[in-house]
């Protein structure tokens, strides 16, 4: 089994900001494989999923983003997954808006959810898939352009960085997070 977790933020005004785009990509995921969003378990709220080679455990912390590792942990250590299953999709302010970047490990690179899961888990080794939203234009204040909506301009933009986040997932569980990155990256 594999856990892929969606970062973001519960709440109606978190929905359409670019923090929940890990979100925004899990929903597309259950969505694709019919599967709706059960039951609550491990500060999170997870649906199964069956890939093509392993079964997935789609979760959405809901300890708001910058708690976030207490849910991976506590899933990890509920289903017995060691890192290498776990997958985790994030927004990335230092990628070009739309862009799509799969990293077998490292940082947090500054981006909250990132670092309580790395402080939570106590490692640096699990795979991401970044999702840019580096705007066109100069952001002044990170926190309030990542957790204010998405403007209308970008909406397209949107739908296809969600789509291509999802293809990225699922390439990381059918063919390997190494296949993967030269397919993405």
């Amino acid at each position: 089994m594999k856990i892929i977790v969606g970062l973001g933020n519960p709440g109606v005004q978190y929905e359409e900001t670019p923090h929940n785009l890990g979100f925004v990509v899990l929903n597309q995921l259950a969505s694709d494989a019919s599967v709706n969003w059960n039951f609550q378990e491990c500060f999170a709220l997870v649906a199964k999923v069956k890939s093509k080679k392993i079964g997935l455990l789609l979760a959405k912390p809901h300890t708001f983003m910058n708690c976030s590792g207490q849910a991976v942990k506590s899933l990890l250590s509920k289903y017995r997954v060691t890192l290498d299953n776990l997958v985790v999709v994030c927004d990335d302010l230092a990628l070009p808006f739309g862009s799509i970047r799969i990293k077998a490990n490292g940082g947090h690179g500054g981006h909250n959810g990132l670092r309580s899961v790395i402080n939570c888990i106590e490692s640096q080794e699990f795979t991401r898939v970044r999702l840019g939203i580096d705007p066109e234009f100069e952001v002044v204040n990170a926190s309030s352009y990542v957790l204010s909506p998405i403007g209308k301009d970008y909406s397209q933009r949107v739908k296809q960085m969600v789509l291509n986040g999802k293809k990225a997932v699922e390439s990381v569980c059918d063919r390997g997070v190494q296949q993967a990155m030269n397919s993405f990256n």
